[in-house]
């Protein structure tokens, strides 16, 4: 897969992400002590370092994220805007999904970005090599590495330096006192952007992220009616996941491989044939569920981790996206995708019996009557 389709991805996804976290009521949030130094590490509206203040990293999603004082470390997130102010510098990588993406100040390490809008103001300094998918890119300072960039519109402006190549893909606008120190080339294979000029000379092609970006919504979708509707039973499973994950995935894993031979055994018969056919409905929905809550399960494990009390929106939230981008890496995201769908499809069927098993075994309780039949009635 190449880079621009990497970061394409990115910013889309980021699109959906920033609906989601400032509906859920955002607020400023200062850089602070996070660990044994200072930083920023979370979910909030805004994430501010202030001019003169010194911090380890950030890593976050936010609404803005915005540099004014310096970190030491790396500068990665999905934010609807980013911007790294004149005295702002970043003596790490800057790694982000956005709407957009201002350089004003230093990056002294690389930039790699996939965003709506890309500026390098005169100012702006990017040390290492610079990576950006976009819709428009526009570079008025420098840059000490190679520039790769897929966009619409890449305008190289006077001032504009690149120590190294630049390799790009869109419409290249560059202005005669602008210095490429290395080869210019143009590689179609980054993708020019998603500008109205595809569609209307008719040579646009669905775009190659859309599919992630399908996948991204409709299980954040399926993952907060599960959550709605049952949740002590989402809570179950997950803590299934964390405290024998062994065990789950052997049992996920039996599953996923078995049940389809039952179903072919089942449709040998005349008889059996709409037993299978139903049986195969309910198979799929179980394993897009159980990839659901094995990727849930995940991020509510990384919360409790710091805290007894987990949200678990933030949870099915941090999930998710972390899976997002591990699809992005090849061979380790496809891994780590059946790993959740393993442990989820286990932890899923194990919490589903144990369910079972408590209502056979009691009477409902007037506690049950009142909780209601929802929170705790796994999915059929």
């Amino acid at each position: 897969m190449d880079q621009y389709s990497q970061t394409g991805r990115r910013a889309a996804t980021l699109l959906v992400v920033a609906l989601v976290v400032l509906s859920a009521g955002p607020g400023l949030a200062l850089a602070q002590s996070s660990g044994g130094g200072l930083g920023f590490t979370g979910i909030a509206g805004t994430v501010v370092v202030e001019q003169g203040q010194t911090v380890d990293q950030v890593t976050g999603v936010a609404g803005s994220i915005i540099i004014h004082g310096t970190v030491t470390g790396d500068v990665s997130g999905l934010a609807g805007d980013v911007v790294v102010a004149e005295t702002g510098t970043v003596q790490g990588d800057l790694s982000v999904a956005s709407g957009s993406l201002r350089i004003a100040g230093t990056v002294a390490g690389s930039v790699s970005a996939g965003s709506g809008n890309v500026v390098v103001t005169p100012s702006g300094t990017v040390s290492g090599d610079f990576s950006v998918g976009a819709g428009s890119v526009a570079v008025a300072g420098s840059i000490g590495g190679d520039a790769t960039i897929g966009a619409d519109t890449i305008s190289l402006e006077q001032g504009a330096v690149i120590a190294g190549g630049l390799r790009y893909d869109g419409n290249l606008q560059d202005h005669p006192a602008a210095v490429v120190q290395g080869p210019v080339v143009l590689d179609e294979s980054l993708g020019g952007g998603m500008g109205a000029d595809r569609w209307t000379t008719g040579v646009w092609q669905f775009p190659s992220w859309a599919d992630s970006i399908y996948g991204f919504v409709a299980n954040l979708v399926l993952g907060a009616i599960l959550l709605l509707l049952f949740p002590n039973f989402s809570r179950r499973v997950a803590e299934r996941v964390a405290e024998t994950p062994a065990r789950s995935g052997a049992i996920g894993f039996v599953s996923l491989v078995g049940v389809p031979v039952l179903l072919v055994l089942v449709a040998i018969t005349i008889i059996g044939i709409p037993l299978a056919i139903l049986g195969f409905f309910v198979y799929m929905f179980a394993v897009w569920a159980g990839l659901v809550y094995g990727e849930f399960a995940v991020g509510y494990w990384l919360l409790a981790r710091s805290s007894e009390d987990v949200n678990r929106w933030y949870a099915l939230l941090i999930g998710l996206l972390l899976f997002t981008v591990l699809g992005f890496v090849p061979v380790l995201g496809g891994i780590m995708a059946f790993f959740a769908l393993i442990v989820g499809l286990g932890a899923l069927g194990s919490a589903v019996r144990g369910s079972y098993r408590r209502r056979r075994g009691a009477e409902p309780t007037p506690t049950d009557a009142t909780t209601g039949s929802g929170s705790d009635t796994p999915p059929a």
